[in-house]
């Protein structure tokens, strides 16, 4: 293409030489002087190349009119291409006539560099209209130039078309010629400007489309989807922790389902916000969550503050990025709690969905030295929508008391104990709590005889505090005893009270009646007694 133009441009350089040196011998009037010369009155202007030639003065360029010859006037339309010259034979001068001169024929070189450049022009339309066409195509690898365009050698040659048309234009009328001249110049120039024109339209579209391409392309027009809202809530680490408390639960990852989007808004500054509603769920509970979000492109995400820790590597400039801007959610529990840390062994809680509680019954069992107690304690758990709370019953216990443990004779180990001189309990009811004592003590005063009975004892859990202190057994609490009974002195009454101690010891405060005797002479009196220790079994 680039030597085509080379061409052209030489063309024309030597054409514009070969009209000076025409402009130089042509002068003055002149008119036709016979059929075989194209005569030119010397007062009028000269149309020798197609109304391109101003008028010359041939004596003012120093051409005499001897110089010029009848035959090189002669015009050669059969052999050559030329321009168009009236074949009729001129008529005669008149006598008085003004000189003429006769033009130099130029027209055959001149046409056929005219045609030659046509040729040019028209053939540089015809491969721009094939690269036209071979861009609005698919891709091939097997397209080739089509007929009549350049060799591959870079010579120019005149397509078949235009040889044919060459010829038939020889063959017409000089005036039918030039007039089919004009127009077909004036066709070129129109359908190069049109050429021209489409061209630059092309290029812009091509910049276009490849600026909209850089930009994103057809991502530009998608909108915010559910995929763009499910992506910005999974990474909002806060949202995926969920909305209740993982107390008295053991904590479970949470997935994310049934997201739908409720409505949109577009900002002015290309941001658009989003209300979605999804579902939030992990083995424990389930949340019905509302949310609303933010969402830019990412190209356009460092424009915006919220969006300062998100990442868009990775991503087109077109693509979505999003913020949750705020979110809510009402909570359910679809599993009871799993854990208690007050609570050792099975738990295994009762889980009530429809009133969102859980109930739970731990039993404790204590062993003591006298027997087993046993402590339940029924727990209520209560989900409030964003949290379990606990509860708790009263106690319930029951004891069984160990007869075998308890039955036996007991000796003094500290105190005044070593006065009690039979100290045995029996008759050990386990289930009601009771035991009877028999026992034997000694008074303090001089001759009175020792008092002996049974006493029916009943025994009771009391809170471990003030008195009872020292004698707290494993499951925290003491165990008091006390009871009433007979004498064999005095009134007849002994009454007996103190603790389980720890150990195997009893703990005790004896009252009895006995009778002192007088010491030398006068009556006997009933007298109380007190005794005070603890014995240990034998």
């Amino acid at each position: 293409m680039a030597e085509s133009r080379d061409s052209l441009h030489s063309d024309q350089d030597q054409s514009l030489h070969r009209d000076a040196a025409f402009e130089a011998y042509v002068s003055g009037d002149a008119s036709a002087e016979d059929g075989a010369t194209d005569a030119v009155p010397v007062d009028e202007p000269v149309d020798a190349v197609q109304g391109d030639a101003a008028p010359v003065d041939v004596e003012s360029a120093g051409v005499s009119t001897d110089d010029v010859s009848a035959d090189a006037r002669q015009t050669d339309v059969a052999a050559t291409d030329n321009v168009p010259v009236d074949s009729a034979p001129a008529a005669a001068a008149p006598a008085d006539a003004a000189p003429t001169r006769a033009l130099p024929d130029f027209s055959t070189d001149f046409f056929a560099n005219a045609c030659e450049r046509a040729s040019i022009a028209e053939q540089e339309m015809r491969e721009r209209d094939e690269a036209l066409r071979s861009l609005a195509g698919e891709p091939s690898s097997t397209w080739r130039l089509p007929g009549g365009s350049r060799a591959v050698s870079g010579t120019q040659q005149l397509p078949e078309e235009l040889k044919k048309a060459a010829q038939e234009a020889a063959s017409a009328s000089p005036n039918q010629d030039a007039a089919q001249d004009d127009q077909a110049v004036t066709l070129r120039t129109r359908r190069n400007v049109i050429v021209g024109v489409a061209a630059a339209v092309a290029a812009v579209a091509a910049i276009a489309i490849g600026g909209f391409v850089a930009m994103g392309g057809p991502a530009l027009f998608s909108k915010v989807d559910v995929a763009d809202v499910e992506r910005a809530l999974e990474s909002d680490d806060a949202f995926m922790s969920g909305f209740a408390a993982d107390d008295y639960v053991t904590p479970t990852p949470y997935t994310l389902s049934d997201v739908q989007i409720q409505q949109t808004g577009e900002g002015e500054d290309g941001s658009v916000t989003v209300q979605a509603t999804a579902e939030l769920t992990n083995e424990s509970f389930e949340s019905d969550c509302s949310a609303t979000l933010l969402f830019v492109r990412a190209g356009d995400a460092a424009r915006f503050p919220q969006f300062a820790d998100v990442l868009t590597d990775g991503l087109d400039r077109a693509d979505w990025v999003g913020v949750l801007l705020d979110s809510s959610a009402t909570t359910r529990a679809i599993a009871g709690v799993t854990e208690d840390s007050d609570i050792a062994g099975d738990f295994s809680p009762t889980f009530d969905e429809a009133a969102q509680t859980c109930t739970y019954t731990s039993e404790n069992t204590y062993e003591l030295w006298f027997g087993v107690r046993t402590v339940d304690t029924t727990y209520t758990y209560t989900f409030d929508g964003e949290t379990w709370t606990r509860s708790a019953g009263d106690p319930q216990s029951t004891i069984a008391y160990d007869a075998d443990a308890l039955q036996g004779s007991y000796t003094g180990q500290g105190g005044d104990a070593s006065r009690m001189t039979a100290f045995r309990v029996g008759n050990v009811d386990a289930a009601a709590g009771t035991f009877a004592l028999e026992y034997q003590a000694t008074p303090s005063g001089f001759g009175s005889d020792p008092i002996s009975g049974v006493i029916t004892c009943t025994i009771s859990v009391v809170d471990a505090t003030d008195a009872a202190r020292g004698y707290r057994q494993a499951d925290g609490f003491a165990y008091a005893f006390s009871g009433d009974g007979s004498s064999t002195g005095g009134d007849n009454a002994a009454h007996i009270e103190g603790y389980l101690g720890l150990d195997g010891s009893i703990v005790f405060d004896f009252t009895g009646d006995y009778t002192r005797m007088p010491f030398l002479f006068g009556d006997p009196t009933n007298e109380s007694m007190e005794i005070a220790g603890s014995v240990v079994k034998e």
